[in-house]
């Protein structure tokens, strides 16, 4: 009997410490922690920007600045201890979807890359949505007295999450056009005697003849190339040499600018695809992009309202204090 009750409490514990990880148990106390949730979901689409084209030796690339980057910041998050420990381990919960994302786009993996690009969404969503549940507790409580600055505050943080989304769409978008351009790399090459085209440890490396690649995988560079590449989607990426760029601020800055102008749009302007990773991609798009716009726009209604109620109440009061002003001098004109 005690060896049952100790397995249920075991099983107890450990169902709890699951839900104590992938969800915030309530508001917090801290903004420290909660700004340091904040700083987390920031890190993990980095690692999406990690791969870079060479184009001059035909090969996929890392950026190794942006890795030890990304360990840098992996140990600050580490040191802050207790305070952000569900944030730093649903962090390296994305680096494990991001690290398969990158292996599949490197080894033509469809399937794969498809699981992990869902996976990577899905977990990201989640977090996005723990974000909600980490407010302070000045912020959430129902007792809270200045209930349009805190309804203001939900509507910055609203406003914070929908930036993040293009970053995080920008991101992944990247990494598709990376995987398009090694896909014409390797399709190329099995149609074409003396060209090898192998992942070497995360790498690709190309050997014996690939000057032909620069006439069947172009850079780009001129608008004419666009309609027989078949760009869709990824037509900036390649114009504007994104995928070749070493210039990390500039391509975060061209991925974030993609993903916001799409989400504005709801991605009506995404061109329809026969491929089913790139569909998926475009729904989480529209998707996010609705219910954030859905949540900004409650926000925003609820604080006007709120900000009515306050001013009517002040404009009351402030007549009742002047009605009694008035009463009470001529009750002593009268005595």
């Amino acid at each position: 009997m005690g060896d049952l009750i100790s397995s249920k409490e075991a099983n107890k514990g450990w169902s709890y410490r699951v839900k104590t990880i992938f969800k915030p148990q309530g508001p917090t106390e801290s903004w420290f922690t909660f700004v340091l949730w904040i700083i987390s979901i920031s890190i993990d689409p980095l690692l999406l920007y990690l791969p870079v084209i060479n184009d001059d030796n035909k090969s996929l690339e890392f950026n190794i600045k942006l890795v030890g980057l990304l360990g840098v910041l992996l140990l600050l998050l580490q040191s802050c201890g207790f305070a952000v420990k569900q944030a730093y381990f649903l962090t390296s919960c994305s680096f494990v979807f991001q690290f398969l994302l990158v292996n599949a786009m490197i080894r033509a993996y469809a399937a794969v890359f498809t699981i992990a690009v869902n996976s990577f969404l899905v977990l990201y969503s989640w977090r996005v949505y723990g974000v909600y549940g980490l407010l302070p507790y000045k912020v959430t409580s129902s007792y809270a007295k200045e209930e349009a600055k805190t309804s203001m505050i939900k509507l910055l943080l609203n406003l914070v999450l929908y930036l993040y989304g293009g970053y995080v769409f920008g991101g992944i978008w990247y990494l598709f056009a990376i995987r398009k351009k090694t896909e014409c790399w390797k399709k190329a090459c099995r149609n074409h005697n003396g060209c090898h085209l192998d992942a070497i440890f995360g790498f690709i490396v190309s050997s014996g003849n690939t000057k032909f690649l620069n006439d069947n995988c172009p850079k780009i560079l001129e608008t004419k190339y666009a309609e027989s590449y078949e760009l869709g989607m990824f037509k900036d990426a390649f114009e504007f040499g994104i995928v070749e760029s070493k210039n990390f601020p500039r391509k975060l800055l061209h991925c974030f600018r993609w993903g916001i102008q799409n989400l504005s749009g709801i991605g009506q302007s995404l061109p329809a695809s026969s491929h089913a990773a790139k569909n998926i991609f475009v729904i989480f798009i529209t998707v996010y992009g609705v219910v954030m716009f859905a949540y900004f726009l409650g926000n925003l209604q609820v604080g006007i309202h709120f900000m009515y109620i306050k001013n009517a109440t002040e404009a009351s009061e402030k007549k009742r204090r002047k009605v009694k002003e008035i009463m009470g001098k001529q009750i002593e004109k009268w005595v």
